[in-house]
C-alpha cells in the first residue's frame, strides 16, 4: 500500500464528525491568536467536544461561536466543533502572521475549505470536494483522495499533517476537556 494511502486512511474517522473547523498554527503566542480571532478571554469554560458542541448551538443562534484551544508539539490547535466562523482563507492568512497556519473545515452540507498560509500570505486554498480555489496545488497534495469519489475529509487532515507534522487523532480531538472561548457576534 502506498505511503499516501496509509496516511489518509488514519483519518477516515473524520467522516463521523458532522461539522468542524480544525486549524493548526505555529508562530504567534496564544494571546496574539486570541486577539486576532476576537476571542473573549473572560468567557473561558473548560469543555470537552460534546460540551462545546452543545454550547455552539446556543452561540450560533446569537451570531457567535465557541472555539477551543489546545497544543500539539509546538503548534496551537484551534477547534470549532460544529462551527463555521473561523474557517476561510482570510483568517488563516491572518493567523499565520509571523508563522504558519493550516485550516480544515467541513459541514453537513458537504461545504469544505482547506487553507494554507505562511507569514500572513495565503499560499493555497481550495474546496477539497469540488477542487476550485486559488493557488497552485501543493506537492503535499499528491496522491491524496480529494474530490468525488474520494475521502476529502481524511485527505484534508492528511494534508494538514504533511504540511505541519501535526497528527490530529480522533481520541485527542473528541475526548479531552480543554479551554473553550466565545467569539462574540460581529457588530452589524
Amino acid at each position: 500500500m502506498p505511503m499516501a494511502a496509509s496516511l489518509w486512511n488514519r483519518y477516515l474517522w473524520a467522516d463521523e464528525v458532522m461539522a468542524s473547523t480544525i486549524s493548526v498554527i505555529r508562530g504567534p503566542d496564544d494571546a496574539t491568536l486570541m486577539n486576532r480571532m476576537n476571542l473573549d478571554p473572560t468567557s473561558r469554560e473548560d469543555l470537552d467536544w460534546d460540551g462545546a458542541s452543545d454550547r455552539q448551538s446556543d452561540a450560533i443562534a446569537e451570531g457567535a461561536s465557541i472555539v477551543q484551544l489546545d497544543r500539539l508539539d509546538d503548534w496551537t490547535v484551534v477547534i470549532e466543533p460544529n462551527g463555521f466562523i473561523t474557517p476561510g482563507p482570510e483568517l488563516t492568512a491572518l493567523l499565520s502572521t509571523d508563522g504558519r497556519a493550516a485550516s480544515s473545515y467541513w459541514n453537513v452540507n458537504a461545504l469544505m475549505i482547506f487553507a494554507w498560509a505562511i507569514d500572513g500570505h495565503l499560499r493555497r486554498w481550495f474546496d477539497p470536494l469540488l477542487g476550485h480555489g486559488e493557488g497552485s496545488p501543493l506537492p503535499e497534495e499528491d496522491a491524496l483522495p480529494f474530490g468525488y469519489p474520494g475521502q476529502p475529509r481524511a485527505a484534508m487532515l492528511a494534508l494538514m499533517e504533511r504540511l505541519t507534522g501535526v497528527a490530529i487523532e480522533q481520541d485527542w480531538l473528541i475526548g479531552p476537556v480543554r479551554p473553550s472561548y466565545l467569539i462574540p457576534p460581529r457588530p452589524r
